[in-house]
């Protein structure tokens, strides 16, 4: 079995994020790329505040605010920013396993303008020591859950034997046990038939919130799942093929700084949600901030391969294209993840980056160009709403 903990790169990693770019990341950058022209931040603020106050005759005047693993805080930002603006008080409790991330934040400027926001450093695993219960309004955790602790290649062994058997099959028997009474516990599947892994880590959060949300609450997940058909390029073209449903690892990073994350399987939290008395609405984050149609991208590691091949570094992309033509881009747009959406909209400069013809654009870009809702609808979302007792 396969234990995938990547607490201590977190707590140890570079204030920045620059091996990183996140969905929720790229649409406060390319916010006018969505149907309504704003952030992922504002439109996640305007979606859970209707959810959250459905129905209520009045509004609680003060709402606490959690937001787990918010990194750079730029939607977080966003989000609390838009909150204010339409006049609901709140007070808010960060909480980041990484302190270099915390010292970097966005939400630090927030806070030195009198923002009521307080940081804990804590990992995720252990917030019902940070959080009372029934003590959270409106709870978010963006695009973490694949950090936290995963189990994979599991043995079918482990998940049947006599529990006393444990300790003498594996080091990990904390871990397993831990699953076997969630399985158990809330009816989660197990398929021998098929490579066991869970996000384990991401099961126990879901189960934590059953605690710590206030009736009447509202919480936030997202993630790359596992369960949306997964984008594959040959070489030549990029075609979708059927999920994998099982939680599979990625690397980011480089050879001397990296780490490995997972993708969520969202049925088996959707279950444990439902289990613990939430309600719950999923789906794709494309369709949720509503991506507009006409928004059309090329894979950052199509574009990438495409430089290899002229022997031009990734790395250079922002100076040979981006600071060149600064005027043409979003203020975010400072690496290739961010500018690949805005960069088809400017042949010419792309044309003369790469050192094509009208004919090799025509050959080898216009085929590798998909809509950005398609190429990022890997990514879900669930809602859990928990009802007035």
């Amino acid at each position: 079995m396969l234990v995938n903990d990547t607490r201590a790169y977190h707590e140890t990693k570079p204030g920045h994020l620059d091996t990183e770019t996140t969905f929720s990341m790229l649409f406060t950058a390319n916010y006018d790329r969505t149907k309504t022209g704003n952030s992922y931040g504002i439109i996640l603020a305007h979606e859970a505040y209707a959810k959250r106050f459905a129905g209520l005759a009045v509004v609680p005047r003060n709402i606490h605010v959690v937001t787990l693993g918010p990194g750079l805080g730029w939607s977080d930002g966003d989000f609390l920013c838009e909150l204010d603006r339409i006049g609901q008080d709140f007070e808010c409790t960060a909480i980041d396993i990484a302190p270099n991330l915390i010292e970097n934040s966005l939400l630090r400027e927030l806070m030195s303008k009198g923002a009521p926001i307080k940081y804990v450093q804590a990992d995720a695993q252990e917030i019902r020591d940070v959080l009372d219960d029934e003590s959270v309004d409106i709870f978010i955790a963006n695009e973490m859950v694949g950090d936290l602790l995963t189990l994979d290649e599991i043995e079918p062994e482990l998940l049947t034997c006599d529990p006393g058997k444990l300790g003498s099959l594996t080091p990990h028997h904390d871990h397993v046990r831990k699953l076997r009474r969630m399985i158990a516990q809330h009816g989660i599947p197990v398929d021998p038939a098929q490579r066991l892994a869970y996000n384990l880590g991401g099961i126990q959060l879901v189960e934590d919130l059953g605690s710590i949300m206030r009736p009447k609450s509202l919480a936030f997940v997202s993630e790359h799942s596992c369960e949306q058909p997964r984008l594959v390029y040959n070489g030549h073209s990029l075609y979708f093929i059927e999920p994998e449903r099982i939680p599979n690892p990625y690397t980011f990073g480089d050879a001397e700084d990296n780490h490995v994350e997972y993708t969520t399987r969202f049925s088996d939290l959707e279950i444990v949600a439902k289990s613990v008395g939430f309600g719950c609405e999923r789906g794709r984050l494309v369709d949720f901030i509503g991506i507009r149609d006409d928004t059309m991208t090329i894979p950052s590691f199509v574009l990438e391969e495409l430089m290899d091949a002229r022997g031009i570094l990734a790395s250079d992309f922002v100076t040979r294209v981006v600071e060149p033509n600064q005027h043409l881009f979003p203020e975010y747009a400072t690496n290739l993840q961010f500018a690949n959406m805005y960069i088809l909209e400017h042949p010419e400069i792309l044309k003369q980056a790469l050192g094509m013809t009208e004919a090799e654009y025509g050959e080898e870009i216009e085929p590798r160009s998909m809509p950005a809702k398609q190429h990022h609808g890997r990514f879900e979302y669930l809602i859990m709403t928990k009802p007035f007792l």
